[in-house]
C-alpha cells in the first residue's frame, strides 16, 4: 500500500493522517489581503449623472485598483476550493468535498461578476463622456454587484460550513477549525436576516477565513514534525 493510499485509509476511517503544508495552503492568505484590500470609493449621495460622470473621472485609478484586488482574490479563492477538495477527496460523504469545491467556485465567480460590474464606468465608459442615460446605467449594473454579495451569502456559508464538517469528521487541521468554520458560515447565513450588525459579521468573517485555514494548515504541519 502506498503512502497516499495509507493516508486515504486513515481520513476514512476518521483517523488524521500526517499533514504536510503545500504553497497553495498560503492562497487562503492571498484572498483575505486582496478582499480586504479592495475598498471602493465612496459613490455620491445625490447620483445625478453629473455627480456620478465626477466621481468616476476623479476615482479611475481607485476603482480600477478596487476591481482588480477581487479579480485576484477570485483566483485565490478558485486555488483554495481546489486545494480543500484535494485535501479531503478520501472524506466521507463523497458528495461534501465536491459541494464545497464548487461553493468555493460560485463564491469566486461572485467576486469576478461584481468587480467587472464595478469596473465598467472607468474601463469601458467615463473617459468617454457617455450620456445621461448611460452613466446612469453604470451606477445601477454598480448596485446590482453589490447585491450579489448579499444573494450569494448563502453559497459562502455552504462552503465554510461544509469545510468545517469536512475538518470534524477527518480530524484534520484541527477541530477548532472546524468548528470555527461552521460558526462563520452559520454567521454568512445568518447575515440574510434583518438583524442590526450579522450582515458585517458574516462578510467580515468570510473575508477572515481563508487565512485562518492557512494558520490551522501551518499549526497543524508544525504539530505533524514533532510527533
Amino acid at each position: 500500500m502506498t503512502a497516499s493510499e495509507v493516508s486515504e485509509a486513515r481520513t476514512a476511517e476518521g483517523v488524521a493522517p500526517r499533514h504536510r503544508i503545500r504553497p497553495v495552503a498560503f492562497a487562503g492568505v492571498l484572498v483575505t489581503v486582496f478582499l480586504f484590500a479592495a475598498n471602493p470609493p465612496e459613490a455620491p449621495a445625490d447620483p445625478t449623472a453629473d455627480a456620478l460622470r465626477t466621481f468616476y473621472e476623479a476615482n479611475v485609478d481607485a476603482i480600477t485598483f478596487y476591481a482588480l484586488s477581487g479579480a485576484l482574490a477570485a483566483a485565490a479563492l478558485v486555488l483554495v476550493a481546489a486545494h480543500l477538495r484535494a485535501m479531503f477527496a478520501a472524506a466521507r460523504p463523497t458528495w461534501l468535498p465536491d459541494a464545497v469545491f464548487g461553493a468555493g467556485l460560485l463564491s469566486a465567480a461572485w467576486l469576478l461578476v461584481s468587480m467587472a460590474f464595478a469596473a465598467l464606468p472607468v474601463l469601458d465608459g467615463a473617459r468617454f463622456q457617455p450620456a445621461d442615460a448611460m452613466v446612469e446605467a453604470f451606477f445601477a449594473i454598480g448596485l446590482a454587484g453589490d447585491t450579489l454579495a448579499v444573494t450569494t451569502l448563502v453559497i459562502k456559508a455552504i462552503l465554510l460550513v461544509g469545510t468545517g464538517v469536512l475538518v470534524l469528521r477527518t480530524r484534520r487541521l484541527g477541530a477548532w477549525f472546524g468548528w470555527l468554520s461552521v460558526v462563520l458560515g452559520a454567521l454568512c447565513a445568518a447575515a440574510l436576516l434583518p438583524l442590526p450588525g450579522v450582515f458585517y459579521g458574516g462578510m467580515f468573517g468570510f473575508a477572515l477565513w481563508p487565512s485562518f485555514l492557512t494558520v490551522a494548515e501551518v499549526v497543524t504541519a508544525m504539530r505533524a514534525r514533532r510527533r
